[in-house]
Parts: C-alpha cells; structure tokens; sequence
C-alpha cells in the first residue's frame, strides 16, 4: 500500500514538470503498477473547447489580480507601470 501511494505522489510531482509525451508515459506506467493494466495510452491533448476555456479563465483571472491591484493605495498614481503623467505641455 505504501508502494503505491509513493508511486502515486511520485508520478504527480514529475507530472508536474515534464511534456505531454512523457506525462503520458508516467500516466501509463503509474497505471500499470497500480493494476489498472493500461496498455491503452492517456490522449493530454485538449480540445478546442478546453484551450478557449482555459483562456477565458486566464484573462478573467489576470484582469481581476490586475485590476485589484491597482485599485489599493496608490496602487495606479505610484506605481510608473500604470500611471500615465500629466503632459508638461498641456501644464499651460
């Protein structure tokens, strides 16, 4: 039991950092030694509905951080990433 949580948790940290083709073989090994006999290989690649979804929850997620952050004190009028200054010709 305890070889089979090790290898569990083993397989989702190198998931972590490793490409579809070699996640794909970890997936299979790591079913395989868990019993499942999976000869039949794991397709990672997403749909199209997935990508526009994970790209939708990506923006909503980075306007949100985004605007919260500016919106704190003198998040926009210190920060000079944001802040667009008075022109010196309109000063007049």
């Amino acid at each position: 039991m305890k070889v089979k949580i090790l290898s569990v948790l083993t397989a989702l940290a190198l998931l972590w950092a490793c490409d579809s083709k070699t996640t794909s073989s970890i997936l299979n090994t790591t079913n395989s030694i868990l019993g499942g006999g999976g000869t039949k290989p794991v397709d990672l690649t997403p749909t199209n509905d997935e990508v526009i979804s994970g790209l939708k929850e990506a923006l909503s997620t980075g306007a949100t951080n985004s605007a919260g952050f500016a919106s704190k004190l003198d998040g926009f009028n210190k920060n000079p990433m944001l802040f667009i200054p008075f022109p010196p010709q309109a000063a007049k």
